[in-house]
């Protein structure tokens, strides 16, 4: 069980990690993910789940603080952030772009404790290539008028949140926005209205289980390899949710977000190590 050395992460630093992951489920063009490997929590967090039936008490203790924080941030994400990006979407995301670049030296040195060979960046160019497609396929994303959801669709939903919590680069919220279940997914969390509620959990869970049995045995065999694509895939996320007005009149507020943003992830990454 690949867990961080005893004192490394203390709950309130994880309870910490978990919202903040929490809250970038649900923001279009981030990737919970993403987030997640780039502040340090995502293999040993990968190995908490797959391994629980092997250390269940170890893997509670340390996924516990990081649970309840990502239901909180989603909570929170639900019924203020979505707010928010109807008037600071710009601001919203350099908040979370800065925390994610402040964090890149942390995950560095993770997937390069030495020097890089180059298999290793010819496999993070892969993960920046797969990330520019998936953006690709992505940018059509424009949210289409909110569609009814019932159960079946709810489940559908929270497999894709699922994609976007586990796999690094996926945004989920894009696909939710192109098939129109965005808006009412939010309202339903905001609302914790249980008829679609639940089904999004059921989704939720056993996609989440699924996906990270598979990222477990990829970092159980090509940790390494593996941790040289994250890395691709985490530098591309940066360039393709970069505000296209952040230069704009609100450049300066932008900025010092940005700077705020970068501060908090590498602060977080320096914590994670220690």
């Amino acid at each position: 069980m690949r867990f961080p050395r005893s004192g490394q992460t203390s709950f309130p630093k994880r309870l910490t990690a978990g919202f903040l992951v929490g809250l970038a489920c649900l923001l279009p063009g981030v990737s919970g993910g993403t987030l997640a490997a780039s502040l340090g929590y995502y293999e040993p967090a990968v190995a908490a789940i797959s391994g629980f039936l092997r250390a269940r008490r170890q893997s509670f203790l340390y996924l516990l603080p990081l649970g309840l924080g990502g239901c909180a941030g989603v909570l929170v994400s639900a019924l203020l952030l979505s707010r928010w990006m109807e008037s600071a979407q710009t601001q919203v995301v350099c908040v979370f772009l800065g925390m994610v670049g402040g964090s890149l030296p942390s995950l560095w040195k993770s997937a390069h404790p030495d020097t890089p060979r180059p298999w290793h960046c010819l496999l993070s160019l892969l993960g920046i290539g797969v990330t520019l497609l998936l953006f690709l396929l992505e940018r059509g994303a424009v949210e289409k008028a909110a569609l009814p959801m019932g159960p079946l669709q709810a489940v559908l939903a929270g497999v894709i949140v699922a994609a976007g919590t586990v796999v690094p680069g996926v945004s989920g919220s894009f696909v939710l926005l192109y098939l129109g279940w965005y808006t009412p997914l939010m309202r339903a969390l905001a609302s914790m209205e249980l008829r679609l509620v639940a089904p999004v959990c059921v989704g939720f869970g056993l996609a989440a289980l699924l996906l990270f049995r598979a990222m477990d045995g990829l970092f159980r065999r090509w940790r390494r390899e593996t941790l040289s694509v994250v890395l691709g895939f985490v530098v591309s996320s940066m360039a393709l949710v970069f505000p296209g007005d952040f230069f704009g009149p609100r450049w300066p507020v932008n900025l010092a977000l940005t700077a705020a943003g970068v501060a908090v992830g590498y602060a977080m990454g320096r914590m994670e190590k220690k």
